[in-house]
């Protein structure tokens, strides 16, 4: 049996962080030809050497989280790029909520008070729209997350825009410390 988990994963790997490691290239929206993708992960990973297309979209539908989407013979991860190549979001201009929240340890946030919150090694920030999501995210980082609140509308004003992904999470390019608060611990 095909270990469905472990290649979401190799294929996270290939559209998300290594794209030419697997001789993928990217389209400014993250897309690449689901047989290139399937043709590199058999060069790359040999314990998926007989996998089919069939195989790509079972582990997608398997999947507890939208990671990957599938269309016209193509394929992308809806987020969490750390390539060099910057992919193209769709700008929300209504439905953003007046408050997205991060998940964040206290080391960081001391730079985030002072910086903004910038994507680091992605290509976007990612929120969410519900604090426990944001803490659940944070506690992936620190014993104590902290939980940050975007305001979005003043950071609207100030020419951030937002996407959203089909999973729900939220992007943006960068967020200004002042558009920024920790909200109290439960």
């Amino acid at each position: 049996m095909l270990n469905y988990k472990r290649l979401s994963k190799v294929i996270s790997h290939a559209l998300r962080h290594e794209p030419e490691k697997y001789g993928i290239k990217l389209d400014s929206n993250g897309w690449a030809p689901i047989q290139t993708l399937i043709e590199g992960i058999k060069r790359q990973a040999p314990v998926f050497s007989a996998i089919e297309i069939e195989d790509i979209t079972s582990a997608i539908q398997s999947s507890d989280k939208v990671r990957h989407e599938i269309k016209s013979g193509q394929i992308r991860a809806t987020y969490g790029h750390s390539t060099k190549k910057k992919i193209n979001k769709t700008i929300e201009m209504t439905g953003v909520p007046d408050h997205l929240f991060h998940g964040t340890s206290p080391d960081a946030w001391a730079i985030i008070k002072e910086e903004g919150l910038n994507p680091q090694s992605r290509q976007y920030v990612h929120m969410s729209n519900n604090a426990q999501v944001a803490r659940k995210v944070g506690a992936r980082k620190s014993k104590n997350p902290v939980v940050l609140q975007i305001d979005t509308i003043l950071a609207r004003k100030n020419s951030v825009q937002f996407s959203r992904e089909k999973n729900g999470v939220w992007l943006s390019n960068a967020i200004p410390s002042f558009c920024i608060k920790e909200i109290a611990k439960n």
